[in-house]
């Protein structure tokens, strides 16, 4: 895990140096972000094991390999995404659209015959009953922290129905902007690719039946931090206001909430940790910022977000190169 959250501050520092065209001090962001996160953040417990980092990292990585044309890669990072959580499922559609990455979509096939072939051969069809007779219905009951566990919780409803149309609304949204975007002269690909991997993930961590504070830092903010940097160097006015403040708030939520509790407990006394636990942080984990994202990513999918002339160079941008101080 502690192998993984580095591997995640690589490649989400990666897809900024993509995105921007060349090596920047920019990237110094991202890291020190993640820097406070790994310190006291909700990393979920190294020691106890948790998978959530390691699937973090496959999020950055196959994001990464995508922008890159790997699509052995990405179809290869997608199948353990795809067992342990089912995170990746929505970005399968986005195979086929426009630019149909047939590598992916072999690697995928591959792996799934042969998973698929290795557990028939060594279990028998008797596992899949199990599965699919006992262990799926009670996995969709739900758990957790998020939206969907706290009306279970407080109103005692699951209207499974609703939140598979919104689900289904939002992704639809993300593909036709996907589609519309994907060819327009003035806009880059990469970034159409990256606001659309960004925007199916936040629509899983608002309303999946199971979500948990951690999932949003490891599935969505860090290995999404690069692009959102990007599209703060890109924006202005409201937008550069808004997306400043998301990354502020990402840092300060999910990398010092520590100090924050701590501050709130000594001066003030446990009354107030419990009200900022029950206004700021646990909305701030499980909806605010991570609409937040689903918000930016449409803004990019559908706005008039300006050309993606990559990025602000130096004699008007806002970081020097880490080279030579000038465009590579």
């Amino acid at each position: 895990c502690s192998v993984a959250l580095f591997g995640a501050v690589v490649y989400s520092g990666r897809i900024y140096r993509l995105l921007r065209g060349e090596i920047s001090y920019g990237e110094g962001v991202v890291m020190l972000l993640f820097l406070a996160f790994i310190f006291r953040g909700r990393t979920t417990d190294l020691v106890s094991g948790n998978v959530s980092p390691v699937l973090g990292f496959l999020i950055a990585f196959a994001v990464y390999s995508w922008l890159k044309g790997r699509g052995v890669a990405v179809g290869t990072a997608m199948i353990p995404l795809l067992l342990f959580k089912a995170l990746t499922l929505t970005w399968c559609p986005l195979l086929f659209l426009r630019d149909i990455r047939w590598r992916t979509i072999a690697t995928l096939a591959f792996w799934t015959i042969l998973l698929n072939g290795l557990t028939w051969w060594l279990a028998g069809p008797e596992i899949y009953r199990h599965f699919f007779d006992e262990i799926v219905p009670k996995m969709a009951i739900p758990a957790g922290e998020g939206i969907v566990a706290k009306v279970f919780k407080y109103f005692g409803i699951y209207p499974a129905w609703v939140y598979t149309m919104l689900k289904g609304v939002g992704c639809a949204a993300i593909y036709w902007g996907y589609w519309r975007r994907f060819n327009e002269p003035s806009q880059r690909r990469e970034v159409t690719i990256v606001a659309a991997l960004a925007g199916t993930i936040a629509i899983f961590c608002i309303f999946n039946f199971c979500i948990w504070y951690h999932y949003f830092p490891n599935y969505l903010a860090f290995p999404f931090m690069g692009w959102l940097v990007w599209e703060w160097e890109q924006a202005r006015g409201f937008w550069r206001w808004m997306i400043g403040g998301t990354i502020a708030g990402v840092g300060v939520i999910v990398g010092a909430e520590w100090m924050i509790k701590g501050t709130l407990f000594h001066l003030v006394g446990g009354h107030a940790v419990e009200w900022y636990l029950r206004f700021i942080h646990d909305p701030g984990f499980v909806l605010v910022l991570p609409a937040l994202y689903l918000v930016f990513a449409l803004r990019r999918l559908y706005g008039n977000s300006g050309p993606d002339i990559a990025t602000r160079k130096v004699d008007g941008g806002f970081w020097l190169s880490s080279t030579e101080g000038k465009p590579a």
